[in-house]
């Protein structure tokens, strides 16, 4: 319900009138989960403010609302109830039966056109009805396209009737082709159903990189029971370490959230139930342990001088050394396999940042490992889409391995534990860029020879060979990754390297070409940081006349087919996100940038000569230096 004047003709208001906002609104299921029509006098808080979204959740505000709707819905005669209709359709619904078809070589040419198109491709009319007149050849002939079949539909009870009817005998389709049929445009029930038995066949480790996504179709289910939920928590008990807690981090992180904050403590609950005694005790001190370094982390952000607040920190984390002290160990977020015991003090300290994060160092439990666990804790920053572009870095990384292409990507993980705090995987020998560029004093923003002098530095004639492969590859994967994915605010603390020789991007607040303004002018206008340090460790002394850079440029093109080619998965990862409430992700708009980017109106050849020429326009591009050497002076006063 939506109290607005948006059904009202408005073409005879006045300016102001046609300004006007709606009050408020609510989604709310006009069947109980039992399956009866509600009925009786009824009054339903609404959002107040808020325009009817068709796919918000079904939950009315939870607290005091201003503004309140009440329906009146008139009961049936005789006392009888309405039931919503479910099994076997009845005989007034007309099932198609299931005959032997061909399809027409015109029609066929529709659906080959229809093949290469992508999640967000809105079909035609004609398109449509040759998809659903064919829809039982396409069952034994080209299954994976039953999401297109489903949006051909109507919607009307004998398109359901006859869609129920088709999915009783339609094969499995592939998991990750399936997930599609668990977002907002699917609500039936039987189809979710058929969705979640198609993403069954997930490994655990597939089924925990795409947790991610489908914790958030959670919110598209019209009640808190659900085929999806059931399904979620039997895996989390079959595998506690991997799905289990992965499940349950997911689902605390939005526990503060007002709309489904409800529907996930509900779930969090039936999943610590459910799960083994040993495992619930684990989460239960991964909880507390979160819980007081965020509150550590929000004392020391008021002290402004750095050795001060080291020195606040310690204090503080002296004070609580009983938490992190135990002999059995602790298990934290990032990885359920490995374990600490206690905190190195020495080593532990704040990060200069907007937010404080603090540097905390972890004794390793493993007597026999030779360093400790570094993690970052922070409170203030909202990680949601740090994750989200983590864990798009990981699925490429897998599709480029599935072909043999290996980037070195580093995706290194992070955890969200509630609203706007988590903690953080460190990637261990390595440096930011601007790290790397003040050694070579202040104006090495603009020298050509920073990263080659640092990485000879920490590598003899040989090793320095391998830290040349490594970057290339890294360097490849990151150019087409933030590509693709319109990674912006790329300065050089946002760049790291390894000493081995790999390099990698971090902090990821601004995506989908969202790019940094100054005065109302872009600040970025590279498609990606390519710079000539790099391109010097790349390619040597000849740079871009280099066989090494050739390899490079063909390593970049690869990448990029090869996302192109897999760009459905892509593509339905960021569409499954549109729930979210992320700024820069809230409607299927914003998704244009991703379909731009990879140029799918391209054959492969255009797309190839296409990013060739994103290379160079990345080479020649001179304001970076300046913006890094801007950065520079602004942060650290170089």
């Amino acid at each position: 319900f939506e109290k607005d004047l948006s059904s009202f003709d408005h073409t005879n208001l006045s300016s102001n009138e046609k300004s006007v906002k709606p009050l408020g609104s609510v989604n709310t299921a006009v069947f109980s989960y039992s399956g009866k029509l509600m009925k009786g006098h009824m009054t339903f808080k609404l959002w107040g403010g808020r325009k009817a979204n068709p796919i918000a959740m079904n939950s009315e505000c939870p607290f005091g609302s201003s503004v309140t709707v009440a329906v009146d819905v008139l009961s049936p005669p005789h006392g009888y109830s309405m039931v919503f209709p479910t099994g076997k359709p009845h005989s007034f619904f007309r099932v198609t039966e299931k005959k032997k078809v061909t399809v027409p070589s015109a029609d066929f040419e529709v659906v080959k056109k229809v093949k290469t198109k992508d999640p967000l491709y809105k079909l035609s009319s004609k398109e449509k009805q040759v998809l659903w007149q064919y829809r039982y050849y396409f069952q034994d002939h080209d299954s994976i396209l039953l999401p297109k079949i489903v949006q051909s539909m109507n919607w009307g009870p004998n398109d359901v009737a006859e869609l129920h009817s088709l999915l009783e005998g339609y094969p499995v389709i592939p998991p990750e082709r399936a997930l599609e049929l668990l977002g907002s445009p699917y609500p039936d029930s039987v189809l979710r159903a058929y969705a979640v038995k198609c993403i069954s066949f997930m490994s655990d480790s597939e089924l925990a990189e795409f947790m991610l996504q489908i914790v958030q179709t959670l919110k598209y289910e019209p009640y808190h029971s659900s085929h999806l939920a059931e399904f979620l928590v039997l895996r989390s008990v079959e595998s506690p370490n991997l799905i289990g807690q992965t499940f349950y981090w997911h689902l605390k992180s939005e526990e503060h959230n007002e709309e489904i904050g409800a529907r996930f403590r509900s779930l969090n609950r039936q999943l610590l139930n459910a799960l083994p005694n040993q495992k619930l005790i684990e989460l239960n001190s991964q909880f507390h342990l979160m819980q007081e370094l965020e509150k550590i982390a929000l004392n020391v952000k008021p002290v402004t001088d750095k050795d001060k607040r080291d020195a606040f920190l310690l204090n503080e984390l002296k004070g609580r050394l009983s938490l992190f002290n135990s002999e059995q160990g602790l298990t934290l977020p990032l990885d359920a396999t490995v374990r600490v015991k206690g905190v190195v003090l020495d080593k532990c300290k704040t990060l200069s940042s907007s937010t404080v994060p603090l540097w905390i160092v972890f004794e390793n439990h493993d007597h026999l490992a030779d360093t400790g666990i570094f993690a970052i804790i922070k409170a203030g920053d909202d990680l949601r889409q740090d994750i989200l572009i983590l864990q798009i870095l990981s699925l490429m990384d897998r599709l480029w391995k599935k072909r043999n292409l290996d980037l070195h990507i580093i995706p290194y993980k992070c955890v969200a534990t509630g609203d706007k705090k988590g903690i953080l995987e460190v990637v261990l020998q390595a440096k930011t860029l601007c790290d790397i560029q003040e050694e070579c004093g202040k104006l090495g923003a603009f020298k050509s020879e920073s990263i080659e002098r640092w990485l000879k530095s920490h590598n003899d004639k040989f090793k320095y060979q391998q830290c040349q492969r490594e970057f290339t590859r890294s360097c490849a994967g990151y150019c087409v990754a933030t590509y693709v994915l319109g990674v912006g605010d790329r300065h050089n603390d946002n760049i790291m390297i390894q000493k081995s020789g790999n390099m990698f991007h971090i902090d990821f607040g601004y995506i989908l070409g969202n790019y940094l303004k100054f005065a109302g002018m872009e600040r970025e206008t590279t498609p990606f940081v390519l710079t000539a340090e790099m391109v010097r460790v790349i390619g040597g002394q000849e740079g871009e006349r280099s066989p090494a850079f050739a390899e490079f440029e063909d390593l970049c093109v690869n990448a990029y087919l090869i996302l192109r080619r897999e760009c459905h998965i892509v593509l339905t990862s960021f569409s499954m996100m549109l729930s979210t409430g992320l700024d820069q992700l809230t409607s299927p708009a914003d998704l244009e940038y991703l379909r731009k980017a990879l140029r799918l109106n391209l054959t492969e050849d255009e797309a190839a000569e296409h990013f060739k020429n994103e290379i160079t326009r990345a080479i020649t591009n001179t304001r970076i230096y300046m913006n890094n050497f801007i950065h520079a002076l602004v942060t650290r006063g170089v």
